[in-house]
């Protein structure tokens, strides 16, 4: 052979050490290799699929499916019927006493007695707190003897008069003297009767300020006097609901303590409330023996208009994609439809709406599921429990 054995193992060492750069070269550059076989199968089973399900079902067939899997929705509805339906006007508010008085003293002086005790119920004039008086019946005593001489020089100056003695001039200045010792004994005996301080009605007395010994310049607090009969229960309604509420007209007052009081609308504010825009409006509720307390939180509600309403369960209610509340109906076609209502009055259990068709088809089961302009299949409902009638209560 052409080379003999030395060409011969020449030609294995090149063999060899191809190999071996091979090698060499597959481990640094064979991860990248296996991956982009991955991914080349991966696309092509893709593709594959997509070609196959292209072929046994073309788009138009997977719309219609969709289609058919739409119109396959049950839902439950119930057939409701409006009644007329007093609207109420809910209000917040609390008890306030029907009249409450700061009483104060009109005369400087001090302190000697005092009469009922906080919280108990005074008539009107009771005695609250007694001034002393001594150097004002000293000043009175001497007024009322002026009077008496005032008196006796102008009988004086009448006889004088009638004989001719006396000028009309000089009568009248007697006159006038005995007009103004008058004057000044009132003005004495008024201070007088201003050291005893007295309930100005009959009511509760809510506050004491003084006790014996202190010392009161005139217009300092002495007392506060709350009118508790009748009591009032106050709210504020909203500018649009304002021409709705009368005066005379009733209402009722359920208060946090768990009692439920009825009354009449007393007063209705012509202005409203710069920070808020509302009005004031006061409930006039009757409280014999001040059993109702002030300041209790309420809530006041006033009987409005009527309106025809339907009363279905709270959990029917829906938000639409505007955020407008409403309730979701199957029309004659059997496509879903969405109705904006407003709550004309709420109930244990249940809520009275306006805004809906009537009669209506409400669904009452399955309304999650299901979108305004989606085709369903409309199944009955049992009947509802028989509702109150709307104007009652």
């Amino acid at each position: 052979m052409t080379g003999g054995p030395g060409a011969a193992s020449r030609r294995l060492m090149r063999i060899a050490r191809s190999r071996a750069r091979l090698r060499a070269l597959f481990r640094s550059w064979g991860s990248y290799f296996v991956a982009a076989a991955i991914a080349v199968a991966v696309i092509v089973w893709v593709w594959s699929g997509d070609q196959v399900t292209g072929r046994s079902q073309p788009p138009s067939s997977r719309e219609a499916s969709a289609v058919k899997r739409q119109r396959d929705v049950d839902v439950r509805v119930a057939v409701l019927h409006a009644q007329p339906v007093r609207r109420t006007i809910v209000l917040g508010g609390r008890t306030e006493p029907a009249r409450a008085v700061t009483v104060r003293a009109e005369i400087d002086g001090r302190v000697v007695a005092v009469g009922a005790e906080r919280g108990a119920r005074v008539e009107e004039s009771e005695v609250l707190v007694r001034l002393d008086r001594r150097a004002l019946d000293a000043e009175l005593r001497e007024a009322r003897a002026l009077v008496r001489q005032r008196e006796i020089e102008f009988d004086a100056s009448q006889r004088l008069s009638a004989r001719s003695f006396q000028t009309e001039t000089a009568l009248a200045a007697a006159e006038a003297d005995l007009e103004a010792a008058r004057a000044a004994s009132s003005r004495v005996a008024l201070r007088v009767a201003n050291t005893t301080v007295r309930a100005p009605f009959a009511g509760r007395l809510e506050q004491r300020m003084v006790e014996v010994g202190d010392y009161l310049s005139s217009g300092d607090p002495v007392a506060r006097v709350l009118d508790e009969d009748p009591i009032l229960v106050a709210g504020h309604v909203l500018q649009q609901e304002r021409h709705q509420v009368g005066v005379g007209g009733p209402g009722e007052a359920r208060l946090i303590t768990g009692e439920t009081v009825e009354g009449r609308v007393r007063y209705v504010a012509s202005e409203s409330d710069d920070a808020t825009r509302t009005f004031r409006v006061e409930l006039e509720v009757p409280n014999p023996g001040g059993s109702l307390l002030s300041g209790i939180s309420a809530e006041l509600r006033i009987p409005a208009e009527t309106t025809a309403a339907h009363r279905i369960s709270p959990a029917l209610l829906a938000l639409d994609e505007q955020g407008r509340l409403g309730v979701k109906s199957v029309g004659d076609a059997g496509v879903v439809e969405f109705h904006p209502a407003g709550i004309v009055r709420a109930e244990t259990g249940a809520v009275w709406v306006s805004g809906l068709p009537d009669p209506v088809r409400v669904i009452t089961t399955g309304q999650g599921f299901v979108r305004p302009g989606q085709r369903v299949n409309a199944v009955p409902a049992a009947p509802p429990a028989d509702a109150d009638e709307g104007d009652s209560g």
